[in-house]
């Protein structure tokens, strides 16, 4: 391979991340060189996907599809959720890494069932307050950040729907809104 060839293939992959990291500068890192422009390399980037990742169409059914922050009452009540058009035509398999002690978990997840149970039986993956998972189906090259997020039990449903705004679970809030307006 001659010496300019190499270095236009190394000049178009320089650019092409570049282009991917300025997309989201928020969840980028620069490397400077000497004296030069900063090279942006891109975090992973849990959130690219193709299509739409939809709307869960229970209020405790976690979409898995993208990284977001999710309140609930109790555990046992926690469901995994994914559109039709994004799951397996038989049958997933999702994985569930707790952030801190890296203990992953891997769930079967049955093609004619709209949610999946969180497994949060102590010997599986127990689920506490303001911790950070990490989620992804089999095939997935990078996995989406989940906070969760107990709401306090001595709540009004207005003040249960302050307090879930205020910790960033927006999709949940709409969902109650709407149910209001029935």
């Amino acid at each position: 391979m001659s010496l300019s060839h190499t270095g236009l293939i190394l000049a178009l992959g320089l650019s092409f991340n570049t282009a991917i990291a300025n997309e989201n500068s928020d969840r980028t890192i620069p490397i400077y060189t000497q004296g030069e422009q900063p090279l942006l390399l891109a975090e992973k980037y849990s959130n690219r996907r193709r299509g739409d990742c939809g709307t869960s169409p229970d209020i405790w059914a976690l979409n898995i599809c993208e990284t977001s922050k999710f309140c609930y009452v109790q555990p046992e009540n926690v469901s995994l959720w994914l559109s039709e058009d994004k799951r397996a035509e038989w049958v997933d398999w999702v994985f569930i890494k707790d952030s801190v002690s890296h203990k992953e978990v891997e769930l079967r997840w049955s093609a004619s069932k709209q949610t999946l149970a969180w497994p949060w039986q102590i010997k599986r993956m127990p689920i506490q307050s303001g911790k950070l998972y990490l989620i992804k189906r089999k095939g997935d090259m990078t996995y989406n950040e989940v906070i969760l997020y107990q709401i306090p039990a001595n709540l009004s449903k207005e003040e249960q729907k302050d307090w879930m705004r205020e910790k960033g679970c927006i999709p949940q809030v709409n969902i109650l809104d709407q149910e209001q307006r029935v």
